[in-house]
């Protein structure tokens, strides 16, 4: 039977790099999540679905979409889905942050903000549709900074975390985004978020936006570059001078992360092993996988398993 409950607090696993300033989890949907703990703060985004969150040995039922925070270590946190949910999270180091002077004289600072939500008895912040639909977006654009960590990118993410506070602490008090938003607004008038959170889109060159799809519908037979050129009518030299000049990257290491993304899908809900795949997803070696993958995860695959896999089974 899947543990929620953890048998003793030393079989909590630690997630996380205690001086990884930001990493965020794709979204990505899960049955259930099992106890672990963090080395820095972690929002977590439920966006769909329904379940029971348990936040240091208490149960808190759902009621999706909501935002949760969780402080460091010791404080553990689980989660039991009714069904498939969807789900993101981030690592937020204080540093990140910093305690920095405040706009207005009475301003919160964003880190006493992230340490009181995560400081609550019940760590839960719900979410209207209109305030959901920003968060997934910041959700997106947080994403994709941390897959293309160009120049100056964490101070992109500093400026994105600090919105997702401010909208937290105006959904707390029951605030709208704009104050011509009210939440009395007819049900059939309300904005609605997505039915899945979209990624971000690109305001690219038409041919690098063609590339871009023809990366993500063949993440598991990764191309060449030179197949990409010739798919999309452009000689490879120039694809990649064209790729790098929009995106911030090459080719090819963009691709990786898009592969590493979505076998991250397959070790959260597929009984396959971390071998095969490994293999579906092009890496000829399990080392190679293992390696890439914790670089831009920041943990094993077999901890990014241990953690989102339902299915699995204590030894005892």
């Amino acid at each position: 039977m899947t543990r929620y409950l953890p048998s003793t607090l030393t079989n909590i696993r630690v997630i996380g790099e205690p001086d990884l300033l930001f990493h965020i989890q794709p979204p990505v949907t899960l049955e259930g999540i099992l106890p672990h703990t963090h080395c820095t703060y972690e929002i977590a985004y439920f966006g769909r679905g329904s379940g029971t969150l348990f936040f240091n040995g208490e149960e808190f039922v759902t009621q999706m979409p909501q935002l949760h925070f969780c402080p460091p270590r010791p404080a553990w946190h689980s989660f039991r889905a009714d069904g498939p949910f969807v789900t993101t999270s981030m690592t937020v180091h204080p540093e990140l942050l910093g305690p920095g002077p405040p706009t207005l004289a009475d301003a919160p600072r964003p880190l006493e903000m992230l340490m009181q939500f995560a400081g609550m008895k019940k760590p839960l912040i719900g979410l209207s549709r209109a305030t959901a639909l920003r968060v997934e977006q910041i959700i997106g654009l947080l994403c994709e900074e941390n897959r293309l960590q160009l120049e100056g990118y964490l101070l992109r993410v500093r400026s994105l975390v600090q919105e997702l506070l401010v909208l937290a602490s105006r959904a707390k008090q029951g605030l709208a985004i704009h104050p011509t938003e009210t939440s009395q607004a007819p049900a059939g008038k309300r904005k609605t978020a997505s039915s899945k959170i979209d990624a971000l889109s690109y305001d690219k060159d038409y041919r690098i936006v063609k590339v871009l799809d023809l990366m993500r519908s063949n993440s598991r037979v990764p191309l060449d570059n030179a197949t990409l050129a010739a798919r999309c009518g452009l000689q490879e030299k120039y694809l990649i001078r064209l790729f790098a000049r929009e995106i911030g990257m090459s080719p090819q290491r963009y691709y990786l992360r898009l592969r590493l993304e979505a076998s991250a899908q397959y070790l959260a809900g597929s009984p396959l092993g971390i071998e095969e795949i490994a293999k579906k997803f092009g890496f000829k070696h399990r080392s190679h996988f293992q390696t890439a993958f914790r670089q831009y995860f920041k943990m094993t695959p077999s901890q990014y398993q241990y953690i989102h896999r339902s299915g699995y089974r204590p030894e005892d």
